[in-house]
């Protein structure tokens, strides 16, 4: 917010893109990860308490987007928040992909507790994990998310593509 608040003081002209997670990247991370995952494991490890939602969008339609905004002069000196259109936790995307793939996977949940206990660990370890302190603290914060006004691609829809090029 620091950052935010920089650049509307200094700066003539803006425009500040507030990026949600983002789906379809063909990384192994992130949203991603988790539905690689669902599709491939049969038992997930999964936050537990977490009350916000996120809201993922499809990597092409948040191209799209920001192309827009970019090329658009009457939304200059503005704030945006680019996201999808639903809500997610984490257990709602493993069970969406349950019900589209029709397997059965176990979470197991994991307290808040455990994970700032593990965060606080990872502060002082010499050596990486693959999971920073940082990515537990916003697992807990609220997520930010703004009206949709496009139409998107959906993470159910996302899924049901990775299922066909599987097959």
């Amino acid at each position: 917010l620091l950052a935010e608040r920089y650049i509307q003081n200094e700066c003539k002209k803006y425009i500040i893109i507030r990026m949600s997670d983002l789906f379809g990247t063909n990384q192994n991370k992130g949203i991603d990860k988790l539905i690689n995952d669902a599709l491939t494991k049969s038992i997930i490890f999964c936050p537990k308490d977490i009350t916000s939602k996120f809201y993922p969008i499809y990597i092409d339609d948040s191209s799209q987007i920001i192309f827009n905004l970019i090329f658009n002069e009457d939304k200059l000196n503005t704030i945006w928040f680019v996201n999808g259109p639903k809500g997610y936790s984490y257990s709602d995307i493993i069970e969406e992909v349950m019900k589209l793939t029709r397997r059965k996977i176990k979470i197991i949940y994991i307290s808040r507790k455990l994970l700032f206990s593990i965060m606080n660990v990872l502060k002082i370890l010499p050596f990486k994990i693959g999971i920073v302190p940082d990515q537990i603290k916003r697992l807990y914060c609220n997520k930010e998310y703004g009206a949709v006004r496009y139409h998107f691609t959906d993470i159910e829809t996302y899924i049901r593509i990775k299922l066909k090029i599987k097959i």
